[in-house]
């Protein structure tokens, strides 16, 4: 009942000889076997088991520069309200432009991505987002796409600390809890 493998000598379950379970390697992974045991009645268990994969994946949002090579898989969303120099459709390769729960022009432009100013754009972007119509919608986007997909923040910004994907994602994490 073995195939290419050390034998099990006692199933401490049962207080069977191990005959009952046996182990063997099909085309590079492990299946794990039953003949008749009292085991194989109930395999509740093993379904929860076989499931267990999906319960244990952790689906999350990530911030990623749109200009960076590397370039990790999962939905990808521009969270600018402008387009990135530069970069041209087929490379950016989104599957989403929200450009509407990016910062406004006035907030952007005052903002002029200066370190000491982010805890007050923090503020006024997160207030912005409360007040537009457009929020809901994205947020249960990002709901969707997070049950099949990491979900990509594809921002322009240079500064990695200290933009509006930063705050957006909080933001989102916030209201998804």
């Amino acid at each position: 009942r073995l195939n290419n493998f050390h034998d099990i000598s006692y199933n401490r379950f049962h207080k069977r000889p191990a005959s009952n379970v046996f182990f063997s390697l099909t085309s590079d992974y492990w299946s794990f076997c039953l003949s008749s045991s009292p085991i194989s009645k109930d395999l509740s268990f093993f379904n929860y088991l076989f499931n267990l994969p999906q319960k244990i994946i952790h689906l999350e949002i990530k911030l990623v520069r749109i200009y960076d090579h590397e370039q990790p898989v999962g939905y990808r969303m521009l969270v600018d309200r402008m387009w990135p120099r530069g970069m041209s459709k087929i490379k950016a390769a989104l599957d989403e432009w929200d450009k509407q729960i990016g910062p406004t022009n006035e907030l952007r432009k005052w903002f002029n991505h200066e370190d000491e100013k982010f805890p007050e754009f923090k503020a006024k972007y997160i207030e912005e987002l409360d007040k537009n119509e457009f929020t809901s919608e994205f947020i249960e986007t990002v709901k969707k796409q997070l049950i099949k997909n990491d979900v990509l923040f594809l921002y322009g910004a240079k500064n990695r600390k200290h933009n509006q994907a930063v705050v957006l994602k909080e933001y989102v994490q916030e209201k998804l809890k």
